[in-house]
């Protein structure tokens, strides 16, 4: 099992690098794009905690995954490289363009990802609100 998880970091991680080359942003632990805002531990700890998350999930291709909270974040973009259709729910609180620029990179890179500005206080059903995991 931790050599799933492995692969998973290492699959997140050649995302990163991927998106990068690409010139697509995504967000730091912080939840924005502020390179004075970029912890290495917070990063690392992250990081190993989105493979656990979705080694143990069971998460696999053509989900429909609800993300709360993670626009723009390797993790919701991670989940739609293997091919899930991932919604996020998010507030762009600091109007830094989390939300817009999730769109941007699904569209750039081919990905059935879309963030849509809600307050989950507020959650109304998205796509019938039906999801295979949230």
């Amino acid at each position: 099992q931790e050599s799933g998880v492995l692969r998973i970091v290492q699959g997140i991680e050649e995302l990163k690098r991927d998106l990068t080359e690409r010139t697509l942003r995504f967000t730091n632990t912080a939840a924005t794009f502020l390179p004075r805002m970029f912890y290495p531990r917070s990063e690392r700890d992250k990081l190993w905690e989105n493979a656990w998350t979705i080694r143990h999930a069971g998460i696999d291709k053509g989900m429909r995954v609800l993300d709360i909270g993670g626009a723009s974040t390797p993790f919701s973009f991670y989940l739609a490289s293997l091919g899930c259709s991932v919604a996020v729910l998010d507030n762009d609180w600091n109007n830094c363009g989390t939300l817009y620029n999730s769109d941007h990179v699904a569209k750039q890179m081919g990905w059935d990802l879309r963030a849509h500005d809600r307050d989950i206080a507020k959650l109304e059903r998205l796509y019938g609100g039906v999801w295979d995991m949230v």
